[in-house]
């Protein structure tokens, strides 16, 4: 990521027209998980690179965010859920009712992206 990021603004500065950089991070790297420490660790550098880049790009008008999805609302996901967690399968209506789905981030994605553009 740090070098796909890194490719992208030298791009944008030989360019000279600035551009826009979006990460996916995840809400783990706010929260922390369960039985995920590796996942929450890579995101969590996700999020803080992120910033970090946010901040050394800006001068070249170049925008760096990250979107912070929450769980999925996709069948292998609340099947380990329901595997690592014995009392999930009760939870399973509640959970679904409140979790994401793919759709939805790719509207931020599309959002972010017609933003750009419109700034070009």
């Amino acid at each position: 990521m740090f070098f796909f990021c890194q490719a992208a603004a030298r791009q944008f500065i030989k360019q000279g027209t600035g551009g826009k950089i979006i990460n996916i991070a995840s809400m783990l790297s706010f929260q922390g998980g369960i039985r995920v420490p590796s996942y929450t660790a890579s995101k969590s550098g996700v999020a803080g690179l992120t910033k970090a880049l946010a901040n050394e790009r800006a001068k070249y008008n170049i925008n760096v965010n990250a979107i912070a999805p929450g769980y999925m609302a996709k069948q292998t996901i609340l099947s380990s859920f329901v595997k690592i967690l014995s009392e999930a399968l009760r939870y399973f209506q509640e959970f679904r009712q409140v979790a994401g789905e793919h759709r939805k981030i790719c509207r931020v994605l599309l959002y972010f992206w017609h933003q750009m553009r419109l700034n070009m």
